[in-house]
């Protein structure tokens, strides 16, 4: 809201803004999961951590819903989970924290 009341100003004293706008899609798709682990060891997470965080993002049997049809079950060893109610903050974090690493390098 703050970017748009401030779009709005400038627009109306004929100014300019300079922004930048980051498109991340497919970007919980993209983590690696050993990167994960191994970034996790980096930081000092121990090693029965880092091996549920494998665990976690690693052998997914999944599922596709759509039209109200349900697909073939099939196995992911890629991205993080995003559809998982109870652990879907555990996901956020851990995408955070792959997205973050890895920028600082």
């Amino acid at each position: 809201m703050i970017f748009f009341n401030t779009l709005l100003k400038a627009r109306s004293n004929k100014e300019y803004i300079i922004a930048a706008s980051f498109d991340i899609s497919s970007a919980y798709d993209s983590v690696w999961p050993d990167g994960v682990v191994y970034k996790a060891l980096q930081i000092g997470l121990s090693g029965h951590t880092a091996r549920w965080i494998h665990e976690f993002l690693t052998n997914r049997a999944l599922q596709v819903r759509w039209s109200g049809k349900l697909s073939a079950s099939f196995t992911s060893n890629r991205g993080v989970p995003q559809g998982c109610c109870i652990l879907r903050p555990f996901s956020q974090f851990i995408f955070m924290m792959y997205s973050k690493l890895f920028l600082l390098e």
